[in-house]
């Protein structure tokens, strides 16, 4: 990766960055297959296999928003008698500060 680097650059052309550097490096070794990240066969996916994924996708973040609304209504739900507790805990605190000054 350093000799890759350390090239020196055409006139005109820019170094290359790290991230260029690792891809050539990463990309022309069996790192990648050996730590079972890429597959051996050369992967080319048909334009099918692409809409397929991306509609998959697509309903796993509908999925995602559906139940983080469902969430939300729960949420919504349990605020209503937390409120209400909260005003019960008022009245009593005051009422037991009316009883402590009576006494």
């Amino acid at each position: 990766m350093e000799a890759i680097m350390d090239e020196p650059e055409e006139q005109g052309e820019m170094s290359k960055t790290p991230e260029e550097v690792v891809a050539q490096v990463l990309s022309s070794t069996k790192f990648l297959q050996n730590a079972g990240l890429q597959s051996v066969a050369a992967k080319r996916s048909s334009k099918s296999e692409y809409v397929a994924r991306v509609h998959e996708l697509e309903a796993e973040v509908l999925a995602e928003k559906q139940g983080a609304a469902a969430q939300q209504d729960k949420v919504e739900v349990l605020e209503v008698p937390r409120d209400k507790q909260k005003e019960e805990i008022k009245a009593l605190k005051k009422h037991a500060e009316e009883n402590d000054a009576i006494l």
